[in-house]
């Protein structure tokens, strides 16, 4: 099993670049990305914990965010 530290990495990378692309650029596309990057990490950190904790509950928001930014 992957250890969560590495979950909470990627999560954070994703968020990262995520808020970077839309503070830096002026695309109002690459922004909307960018907004895509910061949720897809918001949803990895979720599942994460919620499989740590053996709850479903972060899974079920990780799967709502990704129906809505759809």
């Amino acid at each position: 099993m992957i250890p969560i530290a590495h979950y909470l990495f990627f999560s954070f990378a994703l968020m990262l670049v995520g808020i970077i692309g839309a503070l830096i650029r002026r695309d109002l596309i690459i922004k909307l990305f960018s907004v895509e990057l910061v949720l897809i990490g918001t949803s990895i950190n979720l599942a994460a914990f919620a499989s740590l904790f053996g709850d479903a509950g972060g899974q079920t928001f990780a799967i709502f965010t990704m129906a809505i930014a759809a």
